[in-house]
């Protein structure tokens, strides 16, 4: 899991965690741990990215896409020369 989305995680856990009474004692810490473990499956079945993920993959497409347009490109030139 990746730095953001393990803090996205702890933070989503702070959050709910923080209006389970401190007077529950024990059960407050499995309560947590039953959190965190619940936002962990829900997050990697979610296959959620980064903000950063999604920029790099939008700009590999990016390339991608401008070399198919030269080489489409190129193609009709051969294409024309024939």
């Amino acid at each position: 899991m990746s730095k953001a989305k393990s803090n996205l995680l702890e933070r989503l856990i702070e959050d709910v965690s923080s209006i389970i009474p401190e007077s529950l004692g024990e059960l407050q810490k499995d309560l947590k741990d039953q959190i965190r473990t619940a936002f962990t499956k829900v997050l990697n079945e979610c296959q959620i990215v980064t903000q950063e993920e999604f920029e790099a993959h939008t700009k590999a497409l990016e390339r991608t896409q401008h070399r198919v347009h030269v080489l489409e490109q190129k193609l009709a030139e051969l294409m024309d020369t024939k």
